[in-house]
């Protein structure tokens, strides 16, 4: 479960609309701070992911589980395209992505992530576009594949929609996230 839940925050961090869309990460340019997108997973779990602000060059985006979202999963720093480099845990436990987290920028994908325990692990991946979907494939060298991954999107570059088996994933609702 934890591995799904990574991959789905992963997922839901960052990707490409179109080509001609700048930026390719999270849509922060149209975004506004306090915006709450609200989603569910076909095996009951809530998630939802507000973005918080800018710090510096990056954006803070703190994801919330549960129906009522106020029980705090994960503090989420996106770089200055918007894609994840660092998710901390409130327990104090955190893992980085290097150079960042592109498991749905369009073409190979490749990156390092590292985790508070010292687990290093290498992430190789291929994603293609099928008209308005994306489709991820790949895993963490050594491990198994995670299974192929086909992404609905919304105006913001984040997930709209989600289908890996064995889970799916929609959104439910947006909050505070203009029209």
């Amino acid at each position: 479960m934890a591995r799904i839940l990574c991959l789905v925050i992963a997922l839901t961090s960052a990707s490409p609309v179109l080509a001609q869309t700048p930026p390719a990460g999270i849509r922060f340019d149209i975004m506004p701070v306090g915006c709450r997108i609200h989603g569910s997973f076909s095996n009951g779990l809530m998630l939802t992911r507000e973005y918080v602000g800018k710090s510096g060059d990056t954006y803070i985006v703190k994801t919330y589980k549960g129906a009522a979202a106020t029980e705090l999963s994960m503090t989420s720093t996106m770089n200055a395209d918007g894609f994840a480099i660092r998710n901390d845990m409130p327990d104090g436990k955190w893992e980085t992505f290097t150079p960042y987290s592109c498991q749905l920028q369009l073409g190979t994908c490749h990156f390092t992530s590292l985790t508070s325990e010292g687990k290093k692990r290498v992430f190789k991946g291929i994603i293609t576009k099928q008209g308005k979907q994306i489709i991820a494939t790949g895993g963490f060298v050594g491990e198994k594949a995670i299974a192929p991954t086909t992404i609905t999107l919304s105006r913001f570059n984040t997930i709209e929609s989600m289908s890996s088996e064995p889970i799916n994933f929609h959104v439910t609702k947006y909050e505070a996230c203009g029209n």
